[in-house]
């Protein structure tokens, strides 16, 4: 549990220094807001997720910028028409690693 601790530390100061990255895929930037470094602490019910979940999201983290400036095509999209939201997976085989999943949320 500590060292889950540190990592999400050591993780935070990474995410809070991401600068917008261009996707080709989405044809925009993407910006990293606090939600989204939240909801790899957390399901969408706001529960905690567990440990090894979070252990795995906030290690694959550091592939997420790569995955996005290479990715070319969006993998998958998912829309809730209720509230206006949609999901975009982008995957990409990220260097020296294997393929990296990431989905990148819009609001209308």
């Amino acid at each position: 549990m500590v060292q889950l601790r540190k990592l999400k530390k050591q993780r935070l100061i990474f995410y809070k220094s991401l600068q917008p990255i261009y996707s080709p895929a989405l044809k925009e930037k993407i910006y990293f807001t606090s939600e989204g470094f939240k909801h790899l602490i957390y399901e969408s019910s706001g529960s905690p997720r567990v440990s090894a979940e979070q252990y795995l999201k906030l290690m694959y983290l550091k592939y997420v910028p790569d995955v996005i400036q290479e990715c070319r095509a969006v993998s998958k999209i998912r829309v809730d028409k209720s509230n206006g939201i949609k999901w975009f997976e982008l995957i990409h085989k990220a260097k020296g690693f294997g393929p990296v999943r990431v989905v990148v949320k819009k609001k209308s």
